[in-house]
């Protein structure tokens, strides 16, 4: 099987998220996708080589220094009409068990668009939203050419917990001191950023970067959990609190006070479930085709 050496000109870098603007809290997602530009940029990846395509309005790339962002339906017929050997897809945002945008995109949807590329010889598509399972067991060798697959998480949610990095616009100014990050996405751009031989066969190989995304994954998740649990065990007394104040008008406010005191409670129910859930979660990354994974390198 041939070798491809990715990061060149001939490489095309494309991230796909199906946020919109309906919710505030998905600019998250486009922070994800600007940490990994940021990396990409750093290591010399030129704008004609990289595209971004979302729904998701209200922040502007080009503040960064980054391509602007494509409209997620027009992604067959853009990558229909470019001409790259290599391509590189990963996917972020929520992911359902229809794939993509609630099926508008689903796994054999984006294969094609990713097989459609001019010149095509070698693709990856990296997949780190929610469900990314739904996209596994699919035939990787064909139609050609030949696709590797990653795996944030199997049918399961991904998760994604606040981290400590500064992603600054092009005029300096801080636009986030951190974000709530999908931790698999993080963590193989932080690869990227500097290659490393985990297996030590003497190459740097998506193999490897599955590996060190994994490991690191799964260790930020472990080492969180005490954390959740602690807040856990605050909400849960918050919880215990404003439910006997709740009961005094029997879940029917009436008065300011019991609308406030409603309200609190209804927010306090919402963070206690994510966090109980998320302490039994864990995240299994999975890999399709490794033979061909074991030939994308990268420096």
């Amino acid at each position: 099987m041939d070798k491809f050496v990715y990061g060149g000109t001939d490489t095309c870098w494309i991230f796909v998220s199906d946020s919109d603007d309906s919710v505030q809290e998905n600019v998250r997602h486009m922070y994800d996708i600007i940490y990994a530009i940021d990396v990409l940029k750093s290591k010399g990846v030129h704008d004609s080589c990289i595209k971004v395509f979302t729904n998701y309005t209200l922040l502007d790339l080009k503040l960064f220094g980054h391509p602007e962002a494509l409209g997620l339906s027009t992604i067959q017929d853009v990558l229909n009409s470019t001409h790259f050997e290599k391509a590189m897809v990963v996917v972020t945002g929520h992911g359902s068990h229809l794939g993509i945008a609630g099926g508008n995109l689903s796994p054999f949807g984006l294969t094609n668009a990713v097989r459609s590329i001019n010149g095509i010889k070698s693709g990856t598509i990296v997949l780190c939203q929610c469900y990314a399972g739904v996209f596994n067991f699919l035939d990787a060798a064909k139609p050609k050419p030949d696709l590797a697959l990653v795996g944030a998480t199997n049918l399961n949610i991904s998760l994604s917990v606040g981290i400590n990095h500064e992603l600054k616009q092009i005029d300096e100014t801080v636009a986030s001191e951190g974000w709530v990050a999908n931790l698999f996405m993080y963590y193989f751009f932080t690869w990227i950023k500097n290659p490393e031989d985990i297996d030590g066969d003497g190459e740097k190989s998506l193999c490897d970067a599955f590996k060190y995304s994994g490991i690191n994954t799964g260790r930020h998740i472990s080492s969180n959990k005490s954390l959740l649990f602690i807040k856990a065990n605050e909400l849960n007394n918050q919880f215990s609190s404003l439910l006997a104040a709740v009961k005094l008008f029997n879940n029917e406010p009436s008065t300011p006070e019991e609308f406030d005191t409603y309200t609190k409670f209804l927010d306090v129910c919402t963070k206690l479930e994510e966090n109980t859930s998320l302490l039994h979660l864990n995240q299994e990354p999975w890999l399709l085709h490794a033979t061909k994974s074991r030939h994308i390198l990268f420096e």
